[in-house]
């Protein structure tokens, strides 16, 4: 029995089926004419219910994860845990801001750094003699 060639869109033809220039049949009989035709139909039928369950049930998964929620707590957990840390560095801030209340001839000489926040003395050249 010769091999038997492949074409662009059925797995099996007859050899001289096809050629360089492509398929040389225009139409094949229908299904119930052509077995091998039929059974071509067949299988690329069975590929795709395949596919598409496979596909479905992929989605439902995704859907039954609910994956947006899920990032959405991880989300306000993080958001969450922000606010406890400031809430813990406005507790310090709370707590030295009474006995922070210093003559102003003394604040004069003290600046506050831009970057940090930090109070620190001024250079010695822009004091003010207190």
């Amino acid at each position: 029995q010769p091999p038997i060639k492949t074409c662009n869109h059925l797995p099996a033809m007859p050899p001289g089926h096809c050629t360089a220039q492509g398929c040389q049949s225009r139409f094949h009989m229908p299904p119930e004419k052509d077995p091998d035709y039929k059974a071509a139909v067949d299988q690329k039928d069975e590929f795709f219910i395949n596919e598409f369950t496979k596909l479905g049930q992929e989605g439902e998964e995704v859907q039954k994860a609910n994956w947006a929620l899920e990032a959405k707590k991880i989300k306000i957990q993080q958001l969450d845990d922000i606010k406890d840390h400031v809430e813990e560095e406005r507790v310090v801030v709370r707590r030295f801001k009474d006995p922070l209340d210093l003559d102003e001839k003394i604040l004069v000489n003290y600046e506050v750094d831009p970057f940090t926040g930090e109070a620190r003395l001024k250079d010695p050249a822009d004091q003010v003699a207190v």
